[in-house]
């Protein structure tokens, strides 16, 4: 390792330390302060853990091809940015009218919009992946504070802490964006854009337009299935909170009015990200998740595992899958299914997330479970979102080694309706409704 990368590193760690230390100086923050650092010097750990995994584990991997493809690109724009620059930028934003003298691997996609991101790190800084894995480490670290800020201003009734240990310190939201892969980057996008949506429903435009803008744009680039959800999501969040603003912050009533809006908003933000992310537009997620299936029913594998004996291209056959598909993402792989160390802390994560699950629908029942999550707008945008995800991945993903990876964008809001729900079964009753 070179002192060049050394000091890099430690350059983008304190960069990281700044930010926090600058962000977050108020009361809220304070309750939690030791486990907020906790999490950023996991994230920080986790970086070099994954640095050590790639080259003596794992032999390769994402992280390794976007580096290789990086370092080429990068080497142009050393050579002439200004020639090069502007198709790098190009392949980022997935425009095919572009030419770069040098390997390109799926062009219009988000896997060359990481090509070109890695390489404007390796250009700005060096070809490294311990300095390029660390910076995505701290961008992400950073998008699951922002979800954090907004889970302690809508939910005052639970302790920053808890919070804290909810969004920040789940084991697998910690190690699997703490590298250079897609999930990393869109975590911090998805942050981006809960932080910005939250500042909108408070009614402060200017602040919440660039981060709407920099989220949408970055994670529709980075994973355009989590900005489907997020808008379904985000819908809902809105309706809840006007139906429970006009019902005084009690029971909420249905609101048509409201209702035929947020319908009409959604089905018009769907059908223009179905024309900018074609492959994920709504009359082709059947076709896309049966493909998927099918591909990998054909290159098997030790950890691969299949919802159905045979695939199903109809809308009904992968419908009949969806709560398979859910139950797979949110708790697989048991214990019973390890193979290995890391399929392990896996399994032991989610067998606490299916214990608590049991633990509060036994103990409070489906019914009143429910009740709870629809007293508050964050809480059932949470609630969505991990539903579509949960159903997505669980779908479209077929092997249980990369399934704790793939799920990483719902894990903080599944953790955050865990806990929430076993809060109100340890009390004995729901907290006070709240419009947030």
């Amino acid at each position: 390792m070179s002192p060049v990368t050394i000091i890099q590193t430690i350059l983008v760690v304190a960069l990281g330390a700044a930010v926090l230390l600058v962000r977050h100086r108020a009361g809220a923050y304070r309750a939690a302060y030791g486990l907020i650092w906790l999490a950023y010097v996991a994230h920080i750990g986790s970086a070099v853990a994954q640095v050590l995994l790639i080259q003596y584990v794992y032999g390769g991997g994402d992280a390794v091809f976007y580096l290789q493809r990086g370092a080429e690109w990068a080497r142009l724009l050393s050579y002439d940015s200004s020639l090069y620059l502007g198709d790098v930028v190009g392949i980022v934003l997935q425009r095919e009218d572009v030419f770069l003298p040098a390997t390109v691997t799926k062009f219009g996609t988000s896997t060359a919009t990481m090509q070109g991101l890695t390489a404007i790190l390796c250009w700005l800084l060096s070809p490294s992946l311990l300095v390029v894995g660390m910076v995505s480490s701290v961008l992400a670290f950073h998008g699951q504070l922002a979800i954090y800020n907004v889970a302690v201003a809508r939910l005052r009734e639970v302790s920053p802490r808890a919070l804290a240990a909810a969004v920040l310190l789940v084991p697998s939201a910690v190690f699997w964006t703490s590298s250079l892969v897609k999930e990393a980057i869109a975590t911090a996008f998805l942050g981006a854009l809960v932080s910005a949506f939250h500042h909108l429903l408070r009614g402060r435009p200017m602040r919440s337009t660039p981060g709407l803008a920099v989220g949408a744009l970055g994670l529709g680039l980075v994973k355009p299935y989590v900005l489907f959800a997020f808008v379904i999501s985000a819908v809902a969040w809105w309706y809840w909170e006007q139906a429970l603003k006009r019902s005084g912050g009690r029971r909420m009533e249905i609101r048509p009015g409201a209702l035929v809006l947020g319908f009409l908003g959604c089905s018009l933000l769907l059908i223009v990200l179905g024309r900018l992310f074609p492959r994920y537009a709504l009359e082709r997620v059947v076709e896309e998740a049966a493909r998927l299936q099918a591909v990998g029913a054909t290159t098997g594998g030790g950890s691969d595992y299949a919802l159905a004996a045979t695939t199903s291209a109809s809308a009904a056959g992968q419908f009949v899958l969806a709560p398979l598909a859910a139950f797979t993402a949110l708790y697989r792989p048991l214990l019973i299914e390890v193979h290995n160390p890391l399929a392990l802390i896996a399994a032991l994560e989610n067998t606490a997330f299916l214990g608590l699950t049991v633990s509060v629908i036994w103990r409070r029942g489906l019914r009143q479970t429910l009740v709870r999550v629809a007293e508050n707008p964050l809480l059932v945008f949470s609630a969505v979102l991990v539903a579509i995800l949960a159903v997505a991945v669980g779908l479209a993903s077929t092997n249980l080694g990369t399934l704790s990876r793939y799920r990483v964008p719902l894990v903080p809001f599944f953790a955050l309706l865990l806990l929430v729900s076993y809060r109100a079964t340890a009390a004995g009753a729901s907290a006070t409704p709240r419009s947030g």
